[in-house]
Order: C-alpha cells, then structure tokens, then sequence
C-alpha cells in the first residue's frame, strides 16, 4: 500500500506547467511573474494546504501517531466497549515499627498512622490500611488482622513520586507513643503517574491482540485492568496445570506483595435449604467466593439417620474454588441427596478485595455481563491466586574508588540491588550477572564480589522473589 506524502507548493505548480504546457503548446507565457505562473502558484499553494490537512487528518486517525485526546478518541474506536486511559496510582508497600527496650504493655498501631519520606519536597506521606501492634515485651511491630508480618501502607498521594527505596519512609507524623523508630523494610513500588501516551498505545494494542480472551496473554491483559480502590494488580501469570488442561491459576500481584485479603465466614454455612434438601440435588454453591483453602469440612446429615458424615474431597465430591461451587460425585450419589438431607460446611475462608475482582473480571458476572463478560474458556476454570513470597538473602563486599565516599557508594549499591529485585516479575529468576551489573552501575564503583548469592536463583512459576532490607548487606 503507498504511503501518503505531502506534496509541496513548488512540485504542484511545476506539475501543473508541465500539463498545461504538453497540452497547449500555444502557451508558453509560463515564466515567473506571467498572470499564467501566478494562478498556477495560487492553485499549487492551496493544493499544498490540502496535503497538509490530509496528513494531519491522517495522524489524528493513527493509533500510532494519535496523543492526548486523540489517542483517547482512537481506544474509544479500536474498542467501543471500553478502555481508558490508566489514571494514577498509590505505591504501596508496608512499614515497621521498632522499640528499644521492650515493656509490658503493647503498643498499639491504629490503620491511618502517617509517616513521610524524609527530604521529599513537598512531602511523600503515607498511611497505613490495616492495624497494627508492638505486643507486649516485643521490640517490633506486626499486623494484627490478616496475613502476619508488617504493616501494609500505601502513599497517601497517586503518583510516581510514592515510590520509596527500602529505609528512606522514617518520619513518623504521629508520633506513636512507645515506638521508638519506623522504616519501610521494603520498598513502595507501584506507584505510577497518569498513564502517559506510549504506555496507553502498548496497552490499546495489547488488548487488540488480546481479543480471543482465553488464551494466556488475554487473561493476564484483562487482570491488569483490575482496579480496587486504587490498588491495582500490576503483575499478572496464567500457569496451566500440566495434568489438567481445563485448569490453571493465575498469579496475581501489586508489585509490593500485598494483593491477598480474605475473610473468615462467622460460622458453619448451611448449603442446602434451611429445611433441607428438596431431593435430587448434587451441585451447591457457598455464600461467598472465591474460596482461599485447599480443604474443606463438607459435613452430610442424612434425614434418614440424623447421624453427621463427613464427606472426603475426591471421593465423595468435587470442588471449584473460583465459583465456591461443591458437586457430589455421580457414583456414590446418582440420584442426589434425599428430601430433608442437610449439607453444611464448616467455616471457610475466601478473598476479597483486588483478588476477588481478578476473579470477576476472568469468570464474568451475569449481573453485569457489559462491564463483566467471561473471558475464560467454557468448560475451564481458573483459579486467581497470590504468589508465593520468595525473601531472598543478598550480601556482598565492593571496593570503591579513591576519592568517592565509600558510605554512600554502599548505600547506592544497596537501594540500587533492592530496585532490581523489586521489579522482578512472577516466576522471574534472580540473575547473579543482573546483580553485578545493577551494583557495578553505581558511580565510584570499583568492583564487587557477593557471597550470597553465589549463583542464579531458580523462581518457580508460583513464586516472586522480593528482599527486605535486613537481609540486605552490603560491606
């Protein structure tokens, strides 16, 4: 196909001289300043402003010249149903409080403590989402609802700017009675600005490409798009079980490790109705989903007997977390339960939050199938699931060069080592030669040997590496 190009008011108008005089040869006053070259000028001169207006018509039109507006007008038209442009986010990441001497009393943590990155103008701050504690005789903090370990925060502001190296968030704004420092013992990570054009064009593109839905590629693109109060799952890995090729999990992230939350129901869930079964039922759904665990209480109380049973997960049923939904096997029960039989399950955990939205964007939801259509494969499931933590050991020695303060090309190479790993995708193995290179970057570098690791390190497809700063050394 020709590619279009902008004719000029001089190759015009000696294109039209060329024509008129093949076909009038009578007329030869054509010379510059001859009433013949001056309508030929003015003609060549408006012919030239068409070109100019086709081709900036033609760049307005290009998904891959389009910008700002223009661009937002060519998502709207390469996909009618929706994709817009990705606006701010926080970073997110989590915070630790220390004490020196440790007391009898716990120090408590409200959700919503305030704590700035010193030097940042104007002020990075950021707040902390869930609750939190110095337990009594204890030196340092933890969460105290949740999965354990420290405290998530996020900055309290959208934007780049949120990111923080690990050790930089240590101004408590509280401050809080009885702690005596505070730190960031990761890194913020996932704070991004409006997305900018180029990022919005790959993402447009992307989702083009992505339009079958099922495959790989198209699951992890439309997770991507998931959004839950500003925490948004920025890593994304479909694993296709290597058994089963009507099942897989994907792997979700925010990039800080923290995408998991989940709740505990109150209490045993009747899963028949309140009276029991109506009779020849074999498919019953939970309240909630999609379930967290692996196992189960599924409890039978047959109306016959009134004696409880507790049923065994692949012999007596199967179950599809995704859906919270349980099937009694044909086998053992063809015609389903009896009139007045009772089916319960024990307390069960399942995720809420920006794993449960992953998990509506993939499985659809009829409530809403123009924002939720399914974008799974019929017939397949899959399961939406957080990566496993991989907390990684670095320790190096580096020499440095004279006349470079050694404290601070230390402190370099240490932030620079956490940045890599924690830009690490799911399932990314950790390169020694990456390391290196990241350390050797740093200016005033002379040269560095690290004793952990020694080598690569493999991470399954199931894992992310990530590092906190105490196990960072750098000597």
């Amino acid at each position: 196909m020709a590619v279009f190009q902008i004719r000029r008011a001089t190759e015009i108008a000696q294109s039209i001289t060329d024509k008129v005089v093949a076909r009038a040869p009578d007329l030869t006053d054509v010379e510059p300043g001859s009433n013949l070259s001056q309508i030929i000028g003015a003609v060549a001169r408006q012919g030239e402003q068409w070109h100019i207006s086709t081709a900036q018509l033609l760049e307005l039109f290009s998904i891959f010249r389009a910008r700002g507006a223009d661009l937002d007008a060519r998502a709207a038209d390469y996909l009618p149903e929706g994709i817009r442009r990705g606006e701010g986010t926080r970073a997110l990441g989590s915070l630790r409080w220390t004490r020196v001497t440790p007391t009898a009393s716990a120090v408590v943590i409200p959700a919503g403590t305030l704590v700035a990155r010193p030097g940042s103008d104007p002020a990075v701050v950021y707040v902390t989402t869930a609750p939190g504690e110095i337990p009594a005789a204890g030196t340092q903090s933890v969460r105290t609802d949740g999965p354990p370990g420290d405290i998530p925060a996020r900055a309290r502001d959208v934007g780049a700017k949120g990111n923080a190296a690990l050790d930089t968030v240590t101004l408590d704004l509280g401050p809080i009675p009885g702690a005596d420092a505070v730190t960031n013992p990761i890194p913020f990570t996932g704070g991004t600005d409006v997305e900018g054009d180029d990022a919005f064009r790959a993402r447009i593109i992307e989702r083009v490409r992505s339009l079958a839905r099922c495959t790989p590629p198209a699951i992890e693109a439309r997770v991507k798009e998931a959004n839950y109060n500003g925490q948004r799952a920025l890593l994304a890995k479909v694993v296709q079980s290597p058994w089963d090729v009507a099942s897989g999990t994907v792997y979700v992230d925010d990039g800080a490790g923290t995408a998991e939350s989940f709740t505990t129901t109150a209490a045993v869930e009747t899963l028949t109705p309140a009276g029991g079964a109506t009779g020849g039922e074999s498919r019953f759904y939970t309240q909630e989903w999609p379930l967290r665990q692996d196992a189960w209480t599924l409890t039978l109380t047959p109306f016959a007997t009134g004696v409880p049973v507790v049923l065994t997960q692949g012999t007596d049923y199967e179950v599809t977390p995704s859906q919270g939904l349980f099937v009694l096997s044909p086998a053992l029960y063809p015609a389903g339960l009896a009139a007045g039989d009772i089916l319960t399950i024990a307390p069960y955990e399942f995720y809420t939050g920006l794993l449960a939205l992953c998990q509506r964007l993939i499985d659809g939801d009829v409530s809403d199938p123009v924002n939720f259509p399914v974008w799974r494969a019929a017939g397949v499931e899959l399961r939406v699931r957080p990566p496993r933590l991989r907390w990684l050991t670095v320790e190096c020695t580096v020499a440095v060069i004279d006349g470079f303060d050694r404290d601070a090309v230390r402190e370099r190479v240490r932030r620079a080592l956490a940045n890599y790993i924690a830009g690490l995708d799911i399932g990314a193995d950790v390169i020694l030669a990456e390391l290196i290179e990241r350390a050797m970057a740093v200016e005033g570098m002379f040269d560095v040997q690290f004793l952990t690791p020694v080598g690569n390190t493999p991470i399954a497809d199931d894992e992310i590496a990530r590092i906190r700063s105490t196990n960072l050394t750098v000597n």
